[in-house]
């Protein structure tokens, strides 16, 4: 490259124009050259390219695509629950019980694995075929059938049923009955027929519906020391008033 000597103002006033554009130009390309350059260095944004495949499922399987997940949720739920207390084909049967049956039921049923709903449905059938086979069979021995059927039914004894049958024909022995009455088993039966009559006589001879109503006077004629022949008198006079009262005998 030749070394040019500066030029005096005068030589500068007849210098060619385009010779200072020419060197503002090349110094303007170097400076694009750079940006350009720093441009070319840094990374590209990355952008993924469009999928050649459409990801909109076709019209068919949309139409189809709901009825099969349904299909298939009510076929799991199905299968999950088949054979459980659930099913289809059990009905709720609710009712209410003592505490203390409660407890002895539940001790039962962990003590055999079973569940309550089992052990439900093997005593209901159990007790009603035991019901009607006594009932087709009618054993003949000392104590009448009626007698056995009530000793296999209930835990109270059937000669207290039968006092309670004899003032109250109309009604029958209920489970909770057999609750009240079955701690008067072994009782003597003299002083709970007197608590009975004495019952129906406060009463004024109403319909008595349940055997727990006559427990309070039952009570009493067992609490009071009596003589042997003062409950034999008791038992007779009241025998006598009810005949009177009711036209029934006792």
């Amino acid at each position: 490259m030749e070394n040019r000597k500066p030029l005096n103002f005068a030589q500068a006033l007849r210098a060619k124009p385009g010779t200072a554009t020419t060197e503002a130009t090349s110094d303007d390309s170097q400076l694009s050259t750079i940006v350009d350059s720093q441009h070319a260095t840094e990374p590209a944004s990355q952008i993924p390219p469009s999928s050649p495949l459409s990801t909109t499922p076709p019209e068919i399987a949309i139409r189809h695509a709901p009825r099969q997940a349904v299909d298939s949720r009510k076929k799991v739920k199905a299968d999950s629950r088949k054979g459980d207390r659930h099913r289809g084909d059990k009905v709720p049967f609710n009712n209410r019980l003592s505490s203390e049956t409660v407890n002895r039921i539940k001790h039962f049923c962990v003590d055999h694995g079973l569940e309550l709903q089992e052990f439900a449905e093997l005593s209901a059938i159990h007790f009603m075929d035991s019901v009607d086979s006594q009932k087709i069979e009618k054993p003949a021995s000392g104590l009448a059938s009626d007698e056995r059927e009530l000793m296999i039914l209930f835990k109270t004894e059937p000669s207290i049923i039968n006092l309670y049958l004899q003032y109250n024909p109309e009604n029958r022995w209920k489970p909770a009955d057999d609750y009240e009455g079955m701690r008067y088993n072994g009782k003597d039966g003299r002083l709970i027929e007197i608590g009975i009559i004495q019952t129906q006589f406060n009463a004024r001879f109403k319909k008595i519906n349940s055997f727990k109503y006559y427990t309070t006077e039952i009570d009493i004629a067992l609490e009071t020391p009596l003589a042997e022949e003062t409950i034999e008198i008791m038992l007779k006079q009241g025998r006598r008033r009810w005949n009177e009262a009711t036209g029934r005998n006792a």
